[in-house]
């Protein structure tokens, strides 16, 4: 609940009955008791404010926002942060019809892997260069053909692509359950160092070894935790609790040596995670949304129309499973140090500006707390 201080200083809204709300982390529906994966990729991906801030800004077309994927999210992202909605969540029904529509009814209203989803969504963004500013970034991929590491004479193939989420894969989840229940735990700094150019990953699909290291960070990284497993016609989960910074996570560790010039900044804060709890069967176990209310510095845990405030010790805890961490030169006004890599050739890059006629209004966006860079 928000107290009068927070009420004096920072925007909110009130419904109908006087209850307060955060705009930008409202409850959102359910439908058919199974979009909670698309709910709490919405959640995560407010709390980015450069994106926020494009689309909010973003021009309407009324021609395309019934089939377009990036105007259905614009138009969410405007009720959501609208401080006069009365009721105080809001349903993603539009958006979701959107997005079944794109995808052929992959992503609708039966359960799936919000981590997929963020993919197919980022994905389907990314022709708009406000992406590849936002989320971009590039790393160096050392490959060897040869499985058997300790073969003489390897030969490593240097090669770099581009990335909008990083991978972390878990160690291996014991085999027997301890009888006091314990739960693995490890650090995260232990699954970045997949990332510092030593350590040889196995490609076992493609029968090849790789190495990786970074070479340019974007200002928002997403981190995609590899807790899930498909084993023939079962899902199995790897309980593993990861160890990870809520502020001042450093990257500079796993950066390779030649391109440190070109990352000024190198630490990041959290503003953003998504959780699982329960079975991994679909409909068995729950996914939350945790984020960063930049306005009033105060974690909220968020479950579909449930939003609350909830201490940032407990969201340390939560067993993660996507995370998104804040560059520290972003503002809060959504600007930041612009190092992005220009489109390669042959590839074309629209901005989310321009076209339509309508867009969030600045006395709006005064009452949602906003600043525009």
């Amino acid at each position: 609940m928000l107290n009068s201080a927070e009420d004096k200083s920072t925007a909110i809204g009130f419904t109908l009955d006087g209850r307060p709300f955060l705009p930008g982390c409202v409850g959102l529906n359910t439908i058919s008791g199974g979009t909670d994966y698309l709910n709490v990729v919405v959640q995560i991906l407010q709390q980015v404010t450069p994106l926020r801030n494009a689309l909010l800004t973003k021009k309407q077309d009324l021609d395309v926002s019934r089939t377009d994927v990036t105007e259905a999210l614009a138009e969410l992202f405007r009720k959501t942060y609208n401080a006069k909605n009365f009721k105080g969540v809001v349903s993603p029904h539009e958006f979701l019809q959107v997005v079944s529509l794109k995808s052929k009814k992959h992503f609708f209203t039966s359960q799936r892997d919000p981590a997929e989803f963020l993919t197919w969504l980022l994905n389907h963004l990314r022709p708009h260069k406000t992406i590849n500013k936002i989320f971009k970034g590039e790393i160096l991929v050392k490959t060897c053909k040869n499985l058997d590491s300790q073969a003489a004479g390897d030969v490593w193939e240097e090669s770099t692509s581009d990335f909008l989420t990083l991978t972390l894969d878990l160690p291996d989840a014991p085999l027997f359950k301890d009888t006091q229940e314990f739960i693995p735990q490890v650090p995260m700094i232990s699954l970045l160092d997949k990332f510092n150019g030593e350590t040889v990953v196995e490609d076992l699909l493609h029968r090849q070894l790789r190495k990786y290291s970074i070479k340019r960070l974007p200002p928002y990284l997403i981190f995609v935790t590899k807790r899930f497993k498909k084993n023939n016609f079962t899902v199995e989960k790897n309980p593993t609790l990861v160890r990870f910074p809520l502020k001042g996570l450093d990257m500079k560790d796993w950066i390779h040596p030649t391109w440190h010039n070109i990352n000024e900044h190198t630490k990041y804060d959290l503003v953003g995670l998504v959780s699982h709890s329960g079975q991994p069967e679909a409909g068995m176990g729950v996914f939350k949304a945790y984020v960063l209310h930049s306005k009033t510095n105060q974690w909220q845990e968020t479950h579909d129309l449930n939003v609350a405030p909830i201490l940032p010790q407990s969201v340390a805890l939560m067993e993660t499973y996507i995370q998104v961490y804040q560059r520290e030169d972003v503002q809060s006004d959504g600007t930041f140090t612009d190092n992005i890599v220009l489109a390669k050739p042959g590839e074309e890059e629209e901005d989310f500006f321009g076209g339509g006629d309508e867009n969030m209004k600045d006395r709006d966006l005064a009452l949602a707390g906003i600043e525009i860079g």
